[in-house]
């Protein structure tokens, strides 16, 4: 499952823009940013405005996610010239995407910063897996989202790795009671994890957990657009019990 995650986030072509520079955030913030998540294809371009450099595509929904199908988005370019330089994105029919989109007024607007992933024309044997796994991690951020109380979603990371494993992923006799976690960090002025209050946790070594995330681990606030001042984030974590055997894969993973 590890790999699946990877996969995912690795093909995430990120959000939040700036002089079209695309911060890197996770899979939890790009879901918790979204109004729909799913699985689109691209029908038709058109209706473009060169002046504002804007054109419309038809789309449809093969899976969703988060949220519910509607059919058209705005898109930043112009048809055919688009340019990644400026942030534009250049979208062809039959093209399909894993795409997180947000609203903006009436309508929800596509750029090379939209986190997305582009995917085989046609749907491979592979993607089934993968967007299995995506699902059941959605769902369960859906379920816990009353618990965020706005915070933000953040990575994590050992401060001084020892192997190929992280401390968390060498926890012994942890028997997760669920695959995901969410907790709350409050970190200090060098990131460091100061306090951490379970969520919705693994109900399995809890305090072996706080633990380690005090005393080993960093919130990389890089891939976060908080303020400067913001000392307190949400971790989430997964548990692949399929990896306890693979010494090269994690076990407990922040995403």
């Amino acid at each position: 499952m590890k790999k699946l995650s990877l996969f995912i986030f690795l093909l995430l072509s990120i959000a939040k823009v700036s002089a079209c520079s695309c911060m890197g955030m996770s899979l939890s913030q790009n879901y918790q940013d979204a109004d729909v998540i799913g699985v689109i294809k691209i029908v038709k371009v058109y209706g473009q405005s060169k002046e504002y450099r804007m054109y419309k595509a038809d789309i449809q929904f093969e899976k969703v996610f988060k949220g519910k199908a509607f059919k058209t988005i705005r898109v930043s370019g112009v048809i055919g010239k688009s340019s990644s330089a400026a942030c534009e994105m250049n979208l062809k029919p039959k093209e399909r995407y894993l795409i997180f989109l947000d609203k903006s007024g009436n309508d929800h607007f596509v750029t090379f910063c939209t986190p997305k992933s582009k995917l085989q024309n046609i749907a491979t044997e592979n993607e089934h897996s993968r967007f299995e796994h995506l699902g059941k991690k959605i769902s369960y951020l859906e379920e816990n989202k009353s618990g965020f109380q706005d915070l933000q979603f953040a990575t994590c990371y050992e401060k001084t790795p020892t192997g190929n494993k992280s401390d968390l992923s060498k926890i012994s006799d942890f028997s997760p009671k669920q695959q995901f976690a969410v907790y709350k960090v409050k970190v200090n002025n060098l990131s460091e994890i100061q306090e951490v209050t379970p969520i919705a946790g693994f109900g399995s070594k809890e305090e072996t957990i706080k633990n380690i995330l005090k005393t080993k681990f960093k919130v990389d606030v890089s891939r976060t657009s908080s303020e400067a001042e913001q000392k307190e984030f949400l971790l989430f974590f997964c548990y692949d019990k399929e990896s306890i055997e693979d010494p090269d894969s994690e076990v407990v993973y922040s995403d």
